[in-house]
Formats: C-alpha cells, sequence, structure tokens
C-alpha cells in the first residue's frame, strides 16, 4: 500500500532535525504546519481515521481469513508480533547495505537490529559465529529461490518443480 500526502507548495512535508539526547526525528516543515494546524492531518492518524474505506476493506479481509481455509504454500498467519515490527517506524528507514557499512547514515538502531537476527539465526541453528555466516536480509520470489538451488546445485543440474494448479509457485 502507498499512502501519501502532497502539500500544494513545493516545500518538504518533513524536516530531519536532531532533539535533545541525539535523537533525529522528523516534523513538519512550516508550510505544512500552518496549512494543517486547523486540525488536519499530522502524520499520527490511524488507518482508520485517515482511510475509513481501506480499513473497513482490511477489516473485511482479515474476516475472511478467519473464516475460512486457505491451503495455499505462499500465504500464512503472521503473528501480531511480526505484524507489528513490518508496520513499525522500521518500515521508514531505507538500509542498503550490511552493518557497519550501509550507504546512508542513520542506520545505526538498524545496523543493531540485523545483527541481533543474525546471532538468534546462528543460535537456532546451532552454528559457531567464528565459523558461519548468515545473510537476514529479506529475498522472496525468483531471488530468493535463485538463491536457494544456487546454493545446493552444480552448473547443469537440473531440478524438478511443480506447475501452479499441482501447488508450486
Amino acid at each position: 500500500l502507498l499512502f501519501f500526502f502532497l502539500c500544494p507548495v513545493m516545500k518538504p512535508l518533513f524536516l530531519r532535525v536532531s532533539g535533545c539526547l541525539g535523537r533525529e526525528g522528523q516534523v513538519p516543515s512550516e508550510s505544512c504546519r500552518l496549512k494543517h494546524s486547523n486540525g488536519g492531518w499530522t502524520g499520527q492518524e490511524s488507518l482508520a481515521q485517515d482511510d475509513p474505506e481501506m480499513w473497513s476493506l482490511l477489516q473485511q479481509e482479515k474476516d475472511r481469513q478467519c473464516r475460512g481455509l486457505e491451503l495455499i504454500a505462499s500465504e500464512n498467519f503472521c503473528s501480531r508480533a511480526a505484524l507489528e515490527a513490518q508496520g513499525s517506524c522500521l518500515n521508514n528507514k531505507y538500509s542498503e547495505g550490511y552493518p557497519g557499512q550501509r550507504y546512508y547514515g542513520g542506520a545505526e538502531i538498524v545496523d543493531q537490529i540485523e545483527l541481533l537476527c543474525q546471532r538468534r539465526a546462528l543460535s537456532i541453528f546451532g552454528l559457531d559465529p567464528d565459523l558461519w555466516g548468515v545473510n537476514v536480509q529479506p529475498y522472496s520470489g525468483s531471488p530468493a529461490n535463485f538463491a536457494a538451488y544456487t546454493s545446493v546445485l552444480k552448473p547443469h543440474d537440473r531440478i524438478m518443480g511443480l506447475d501452479l494448479p499441482d501447488g508450486g509457485q
């Protein structure tokens, strides 16, 4: 889903600022602050407040999922904790690269999160971090399949797959 809001003037909606305790944050730019000081959009509204039609459709889909049985291998029920993480302020952050070697600044917390995920992945599989490494950055679809295949296949090896109606992807 993509939601955005444009001010009628070509000025930024938000300005990056450094606040107390060295924390960075975003505050509405002056033009938007003036325009929306009468109780308009602040960016803090819930989806139900900001887009009731979309909220209603999400609630209908949630109800459909709870009442039906879907036997689709690529679908599952995500835990509330995972949904919270995916819908958190981390969604605002772009973090290309690896911990300590990002292309953009402001990734110190994201680095800590990625390193935590790496430690947990190694621990789950009982692997020695001095001997093993793990990439916890997200892959999906064809790139993920290609990474998995190339990790176990030699050049010109063949692999059998299922057609979509038979459970393939």
